[in-house]
């Protein structure tokens, strides 16, 4: 606490008081503060009358307060402002009326408004033009995103969807490169039936290309959400598909099917909750990847599996010597010192 907190001009956002045995617990969202002692409820007391969304001085608020508890008050208050229950008025970027979605992100200590402005600069591309493709794109819009585009990839259209197509901007593979005007984009590749190594065109562009991709799939049932390939700091999807055989004794059976998969109609089997599952995870995690907020790490894959009630989490590591994102690929993987008298 320095002589500058005491002439901040502070603002009070919304808290909930609960009494216990323990004392006195102040309430925001999930985060929870307990204080104990005698002044204790005189000085919340005073609190809960100060109109919330304002700003005050804050020795205008220690006024309030008689002398004799003034010291206490302050330290409380400095609790919570460190805690961002109190703010400045500079810092201040809550409306008036404070909504859920305000916050949430309260507790990452970033606006609404700053996030919806990361959105609109931010440019989304689809890649397949299928139903889970469709669940992607307006879970998206209802996250907050406005620059969302599709790309008609023939490998990833299963499904025929055209009449659910009308007033959305779909390129086509001829000039969707050229339509990149945004230095923030990133692709979704979505797919219905699985088939990793049909990714592999799109991943190793993306890699050559410094952009981020992010793929959502449907494989025997189950939903795959992710992983992140941000080029020259994760894994990229070769670097999976590469780990993933590795683990399987009957890898070339299993590459020949994926690699049909395509081909192979009956392959293609899901619940549209299923796809909601998907598209809704598919927009958290573009979402807080654009307002940047640290939630979980980028090289991890969400399993979903609705049958069995389970959704868990899979480390994805890169892969020492891919073919597509390795360093040594590039460098060699051996060097010759040459030594002359």
């Amino acid at each position: 606490m320095n002589d500058s907190f005491l002439s901040t001009d502070i603002v009070f956002l919304p808290f909930d008081v609960v009494t216990s045995e323990e004392g006195y617990f102040i309430c925001r969202g999930v985060n929870r503060l307990l204080f104990q002692g005698k002044t204790i409820p005189r000085i919340l007391k005073v609190l809960k009358e100060i109109p919330l969304h304002k700003s005050f001085p804050l020795y205008q608020v220690l006024q309030k307060y008689p002398k004799s508890i003034r010291w206490d008050a302050l330290q409380l208050l400095f609790e919570l402002y460190r805690r961002k229950y109190i703010v400045s008025t500079i810092d201040s970027k809550i409306e008036a009326k404070e909504t859920p979605i305000d916050l949430f992100y309260w507790h990452f200590g970033i606006s609404t408004k700053q996030v919806n402005s990361n959105f609109a600069d931010f440019g989304v591309f689809i890649v397949g033009v299928n139903k889970l493709g469709l669940k992607v794109y307006h879970s998206l819009l209802e996250a907050g995103f406005t620059f969302v585009h599709f790309i008609d990839d023939p490998d990833f259209r299963r499904t025929n969807v055209n009449h659910q197509m009308q007033n959305i901007k779909v390129w086509s593979m001829k000039d969707w490169k050229e339509k990149i005007i945004r230095k923030k984009n990133c692709l979704i590749v979505c797919s219905e039936s699985g088939s990793l190594p049909v990714f592999s065109g799109w991943n190793q562009y993306c890699v050559e290309q410094n952009l981020p991709l992010f793929p959502v799939y449907i494989d025997q049932l189950m939903g795959y959400v992710g992983p992140w390939v941000r080029p020259g700091e994760t894994a990229c999807l070769q670097c999976m598909i590469q780990r993933k055989n590795s683990f399987q004794a009957n890898d070339k059976i299993e590459l020949i099917i994926d690699a049909n998969d395509f081909l192979l109609k009956s392959n293609c089997a899901y619940s549209y909750p299923l796809l909601n599952l998907c598209a809704d995870h598919t927009a958290f995690e573009v979402g807080a990847h654009v307002a940047e907020l640290s939630i979980r790490k980028y090289n991890s894959q969400l399993c979903i599996n609705p049958y069995s009630g389970t959704t868990t989490n899979h480390k994805i590591l890169k892969l020492p010597r891919c073919i597509v994102c390795s360093d040594l690929e590039s460098k060699g993987s051996y060097s010759t010192l040459r030594i002359t008298k």
